[in-house]
């Protein structure tokens, strides 16, 4: 009996000393932190994700930012930019969207920040911070409003190229 434990702490011993390397294979995209800034200047972090951020046309021309942090395999992935009745991104309007990674895209790091804004006659529209603003169409977002003040949800989502892995983070916002 006395043998065979020994045997067996021998080979545990042994074992532990062996250095044994597993190859990562998870080539799934995730967002690594997900920053808003409201219209009163206040940055919040991921963790405050469901605390409501207030954008007003009515203040700083209804400027917001996000800012964002992938980490991917792959240089190229796809993200966008919604405006959702819920924090999975249902029911919602694209507000901005690109092939990131991609020399000559607006997103070409894997850290974007985006300048938005919101409009007295509800239009929302992103950019690329540094460019000529809006870089995208100004989308209408009034069918979302049936009544202001609203909080519905900033939804950002970043796919791989084959878009079989996704992520998405949210941040709650009340629109004014």
């Amino acid at each position: 009996m006395k043998m065979k434990y020994c045997a067996v702490v021998c080979l545990v011993l042994f074992l532990a000393g062996c250095k044994v390397t597993v190859k990562d294979t998870d080539d799934r995209i995730s967002i690594k932190s997900f920053s808003m800034e409201d219209s009163y200047g206040h940055w919040y972090d991921l963790y405050d994700q469901d605390v409501v951020k207030d954008i007003s046309p009515a203040i700083h021309g209804g400027r917001f930012d996000v800012e964002w942090h992938t980490h991917s395999r792959d240089r190229e992935h796809y993200a966008t930019l919604r405006l959702s009745h819920d924090r999975y991104g249902h029911d919602s309007i694209r507000i901005w969207d690109d092939i990131c990674g991609v020399d000559g895209s607006e997103c070409s790091r894997n850290t974007e920040d985006l300048s938005c804004h919101f409009t007295m006659d509800l239009y929302m529209s992103c950019g690329i911070i540094g460019d000529p603003f809006p870089n995208h169409p100004e989308v209408y977002v009034g069918n979302m409003l049936p009544y202001l003040p609203k909080q519905l949800y900033l939804v950002l989502e970043t796919c791989d190229k084959s878009a079989k892995h996704c992520d998405s983070e949210y941040h709650a916002i009340e629109l004014l």
